[in-house]
Order: structure tokens, then C-alpha cells, then sequence
């Protein structure tokens, strides 16, 4: 439920917003109380506020100060009844406000608090209990839960035509060590807000959910236009600076068991992506159908050997960073002069350390067959599960 919505209660109408109407309509509103002073540590974030202001209203320092502690409790919005506590709300309060883009609405003193957590209460319930109902289904897409029938019927119910060519999405929201689990959950919710944001703006439909730090769910193939992702790339932009995802996108749903396949291919194309491309990749799963087979042979005994042979040599040398140049040297096709500018090294310094490299490995890159297993190895060392992903 968000502020927009809440302004729609009726029993709201008597309100009057006093600071910018465009200011935080969208934030979310988790939860409702009534607070006077001291603010202390009784608001959570997100919480639609409500006060008389006692022992502040008739203080107008004290009053922005009240206001300033609302806001910085990372409440969603303050509503202040005009009666006998706080006659007026003056500018200073409002201003706080506008400062600390916290919404400030003025109440009329005959209208009850507990009307309005009732009706915002009722409101986040219903919107609950919705969500419960669309992540569910967008889950036994997924897995298959449903019949064809069943989910059609469900579709149908909630909004979306699953006769229109959908493909399954998987995102993965990057975070700092140390973010706590909420934390990382809004980002994901603000993500899959934005999916949902450029399906509307390009006329299409969009089916998500949440589950931890992932984004999981299905976007409509426009039929003209940008494709899929592009219009990822869009949902990308968006987000820069409020959250990094690593996006996968699976293959078109032509049937309806093709909605957990490509639910597969979404998920797979992500890990692939965030290992081999870094965090904040797009990454089509008909782009990474090699590393898909190289994926499932990392736990292979013969990679152990290959990884053994070709890479740890080259992990184990301390004086110059020769996994690094190796690696730099294949993703540029090999060529000397390109991968020296890439590494900000001379050319003689790159051939220098490729002939370290070839003696740790005892290995020669004019051979064909030591040229691709080197190639196949350094590939492969990505999946590996404590390799240094880049």
C-alpha cells in the first residue's frame, strides 16, 4: 500500500496536504500508529503517523523539531490534528517537512484516529492478501504446480493472459556484506516495483515475486520495439545508484510447461551472468548455452585435473598477477597488443609474463591442444565455488 493509496480513503478527503503532492506519493506505507512525544524508538519505517502534537503544537521549534524525529524514524508520512494542542501548523513545520521529504498532512480535530487505522489497516490487509494469492501463482508457474487449465483460470482472475508469450526473468539483487536481510528484500521489492513500471510504459504485462534477495517472474514479449533486454537494460537504469541486480532471462513460453523450463533457463542465465559478466549483468540463456554445459561439469573429477594443471600454477604466482593476464589475453581473441592496453602493461611485459605463465603450466600456446585447454580452464574456474569472480 502506498501513500497514493492511502489518500484515497474517504475517510481522508477532510485532510489537506501541505507539502509537495508529488513528494513521496509512491513510498510505501507498511503499518499505522498514534505518537506524541517523545518519538524515541516507537516508529518503524514506513509507518503512517498520526499526533495531536502535545506538549509541542504550541511550540513552533518545538513543533519542526517533532517533525524532524518523525522523519528521521524513516516514517512514510505525519499527519497532525488543528485543535487544542496545535492551533496551527506553521511554516518552520512544514518546511522540516519538505527538508526531510516526510509528507505532512493537517487533520480536522473531529476526525478520528482510530477511523483512519482502520481504514489503513483494512487496506493493507486486503493488499496482503492479494499479494499472498499473485505470488503464489507466479510461483506454481514456476513450478508447475497447476494445471494448464487451473492456471489459465487463476491468470484470468488475477489480470494476466497467459495466452500472450511470456519469458521467465530471475534477478538477484547484489548487496554489501553486512546489509541486513530487510534491507535487501526492499531493494528486491523496489526492483520488481520498476519491472512492473516499464511493463506499463511499453504496454505489456508483467507476473513477479520475492523470495529473499531474488526477483522471480515473467515478462510479456512485446511484439515490435525493444526486446527483453532492452527493456531490462531500462529496469537497470532505473535502479542505478538504489540497487544492482543480475538479470537472467529464459526462453520464450510457447506452451505451458515452458513457463518452469524457462524459469530454469532464467535462473541458470543469472548465475552464469553474475560469475562470468559481474554483478549487475543481463545475461539471455540462449547466449550462455556453452557455460550452461560447463556449469553442470564443475564438479567433474577430470575439471579438477584440468584446474589443477592450467590454473593453480597460475594462482600460486606471487610476483606478478598471472591469472589475471592469462585471463585478459583469452577474452581478447589472444591478440598481444590489445591485451597489453587493456592491462596498462607494455607488450614485451605481457610476453614476458605469458612465457611465466607457459613454464608454471609446462605448456606451449602455439599448441592448439594447450591453447583450448588453457581456454577450457579458465572458463571453468569461474564456476568453480571459491573462484574470484570478477
Amino acid at each position: 500500500m502506498t501513500l497514493k493509496d492511502v489518500f484515497r480513503l474517504p475517510i481522508l478527503q477532510a485532510g489537506k496536504l501541505l507539502t509537495d503532492p508529488g513528494m513521496g506519493k509512491d513510498r510505501d506505507v507498511a503499518s499505522v500508529s498514534v505518537i506524541e512525544v517523545p518519538v524515541g524508538k516507537f516508529i518503524r519505517s514506513g509507518e503512517f503517523v498520526m499526533s495531536s502534537g502535545m506538549n509541542v503544537g504550541h511550540d513552533q521549534k518545538l513543533l519542526a523539531r517533532f517533525v524532524q524525529d518523525v522523519a528521521g524514524a524513516g516514517a512514510s508520512a505525519l499527519a497532525l490534528a488543528i485543535g487544542p494542542y496545535t492551533p496551527s501548523i506553521p511554516k518552520g513545520a512544514v518546511d522540516a517537512a519538505e527538508k526531510k521529504a516526510l509528507t505532512l498532512i493537517e487533520l480536522p480535530w473531529e476526525v478520528r484516529f482510530s477511523e483512519i487505522s482502520e481504514a489503513i489497516l483494512r487496506g493493507l490487509i486486503q493488499e496482503q492478501a492479494l499479494i499472498r494469492r499473485h505470488d503464489d501463482f507466479v510461483w506454481s508457474l514456476a513450478s508447475q504446480n497447476l494445471n494448464e487449465d487451473a492456471a489459465v483460470s487463476q491468470g484470468k482472475h488475477l489480470g494476466y493472459d497467459l495466452r500472450r508469450t511470456f519469458v521467465g526473468v530471475f534477478g538477484k539483487v547484489s548487496s554489501a556484506a553486512g546489509t541486513p536481510a530487510a534491507g535487501i528484500q526492499d531493494q528486491a521489492r523496489f526492483a520488481g516495483r520498476l519491472c512492473g513500471s516499464v511493463a506499463v510504459q511499453n504496454r505489456l504485462q508483467w507476473l513477479g515475486t520475492i523470495v529473499g534477495d531474488s526477483i522471480i517472474g515473467y515478462f510479456q514479449v512485446p511484439r515490435t520495439g525493444p526486446g527483453i533486454p532492452a527493456l531490462f537494460n531500462e529496469v537497470r537504469t532505473l535502479a542505478a545508484g538504489r540497487c544492482a541486480v543480475s538479470w537472467g532471462i529464459g526462453r520464450s513460453c510457447q506452451e505451458f510447461a515452458d513457463f518452469q523450463r524457462s524459469y530454469v533457463d532464467a535462473r541458470t542465465a543469472c548465475e552464469i551472468g553474475g560469475r562470468v559478466r559481474g554483478e549487475g549483468s543481463i545475461t539471455d540463456a540462449t547466449d550462455v548455452l556453452a557455460d550452461r554445459i560447463l556449469l553442470n561439469l564443475r564438479r567433474d573429477g577430470d575439471v579438477s585435473m584440468l584446474l589443477d594443471r592450467y590454473v593453480k600454477p597460475l594462482q600460486e604466482s606471487r610476483r606478478m598477477p598471472l591469472l589475471a593476464t592469462m585471463e585478459a589475453f583469452f577474452e581478447n581473441d589472444c591478440n598481444v597488443s590489445v591485451a597489453a592496453r587493456k592491462l596498462s602493461i607494455s607488450r614485451q611485459s605481457l610476453l614476458y609474463r605469458i612465457a611465466k605463465a607457459e613454464a608454471l603450466m609446462h605448456a606451449d600456446l602455439q599448441n592448439s591442444e594447450h591453447r583450448f585447454a588453457l581456454s577450457l580452464a579458465l572458463r571453468l574456474h569461474h564456476f568453480q565455488p571459491h573462484s574470484d569472480i570478477k
